[in-house]
């Protein structure tokens, strides 16, 4: 059988910062591979974790981007232009997605290398996440649950929350997609992006629309977060076949952000339990809490 595939990238972290996504990873009985991508000079915080499943480490160089306001107004520029002429938009396709790359925030540009990588290694494995690193831990094996094949797993945030009820989502889908596309997709729940889970197949799709959009919408590609509106087409627009759409608390990945402080709680030994016997898979944005902090840094570091 083949393995699994985590997909995460980081840039600028300390071996402190990295030491709970790794060190959980590695308690976890995680056995698949872990594709990490960094800077050159941020490869040495990754010495000590090998141990943590196979770790392949990709490299990548910087380019030095330009200042953020001649960004977005070269971008916003490039995008009119290539509206008013589209013929001219199918021909610098490959200009604008170097522009976009270039010139994208960290946050937006792993989407770029995610999909090459996958192009080349698709073959190689069963399931793949795609993963924050700096505020998740692993308490088991992230693919442990009833992973149904060729499908793809969309993790959201608490169940009282809504795109259209969330200024950041509401800001980002307008920017990038238009007024019209949230009044459509405004009214479900927010999916969180940082964590996703599927075959390899599918996430390929799924990160060539992110890129396609970011390349489409030059004037938005150093924006941080704002992936989140394709992320959200794609849930709710079903841009990629066979979703499945996982609720918080279901014990597969807890987005901790938005959770009510009742519905999750800390054991003695620093784990994180869902509604006071659930241990999910995966813990997200757990660094909101101070006590879920301490706990976790206790037990990882």
């Amino acid at each position: 059988m083949k393995k699994n595939l985590i997909l995460a990238m980081g840039t600028g972290y300390t071996e402190n910062d990295l030491a709970p996504f790794f060190n959980s990873l590695e308690q976890s009985n995680f056995k698949g591979d872990i594709c990490y991508i960094t800077r050159e000079q941020d490869a040495p915080a990754l010495s000590n974790f090998s141990k943590a499943g196979n770790l392949k480490i990709h490299l990548f160089r910087e380019l030095r981007p330009m200042k953020k306001n001649r960004i977005r107004k070269i971008g916003k520029f490039i995008d009119s232009t290539c509206t008013r002429v589209p013929l001219l938009g199918t021909l610098s396709k490959k200009f604008r997605e170097r522009y976009a790359f270039k010139n994208a925030c960290a946050h937006l540009r792993r989407h770029f290398l995610f999909r090459d990588i996958l192009g080349s290694l698709a073959q190689d494995y069963q399931n793949v996440m795609m993963t924050d690193v700096r505020d998740v831990i692993f308490q088991r094996d992230p693919f442990d649950f009833d992973l149904e094949q060729d499908s793809i797993y969309y993790f959201l945030e608490a169940e009282h929350t809504r795109i259209h009820s969330c200024e950041k989502n509401s800001w980002w889908i307008t920017e990038m997609l238009g007024e019209e596309a949230l009044k459509r997709i405004g009214p479900n729940h927010i999916s969180c992006g940082g964590t996703i889970i599927g075959c390899p197949k599918i996430m390929y799709e799924h990160f060539k629309i992110t890129t396609e959009s970011i390349t489409n919408n030059l004037r938005c590609c150093n924006r941080a977060g704002i992936d989140q509106a394709p992320h959200h087409l794609i849930v709710w627009d079903r841009l990629v076949p066979n979703i499945h759409v996982v609720p918080n608390r279901a014990g597969i990945v807890l987005t901790m952000q938005t959770t009510k402080r009742e519905h999750w709680s800390i054991t003695d030994e620093g784990v994180i339990l869902v509604d006071g016997e659930k241990i999910p898979n995966t813990v997200h944005q757990y660094d909101r809490y101070p006590d879920a902090t301490q706990a976790i840094l206790a037990r990882y570091t």
